[in-house]
């Protein structure tokens, strides 16, 4: 188990760049590749989700329940705009 933890700090510390323990050989090298290619996806996910949930606020948003729902309109007229350009 204690070998499986050294493994999986060469990876983080070959992905950041760091002076890797031992040479890195192709596997740990393959491994921090597909590691940097999750982590992409990751963040790709987060931005997507933390767009969606905005824009689903905006769009549930009533405008005589809240202040902040007359500016929320406009982000309605400009989202209506953006989306008559996308297909």
């Amino acid at each position: 188990m204690n070998s499986f933890h050294l493994l999986l700090n060469d990876i983080r510390n070959l992905v950041e760049g760091n002076i890797v323990s031992a040479a890195a050989d192709p596997v740990i090298q393959v491994a921090a590749d597909r590691y940097i290619h999750l982590k992409r996806i990751s963040y790709t996910g987060l931005a997507i989700t933390t767009v969606s949930l905005g824009l689903l606020a905006l769009v549930l948003c009533d405008p005589g329940s809240c202040q902040h729902c007359a500016h929320a309109i406009r982000w309605n007229e400009l989202f209506a705009i953006y989306s008559s350009f996308v297909p």
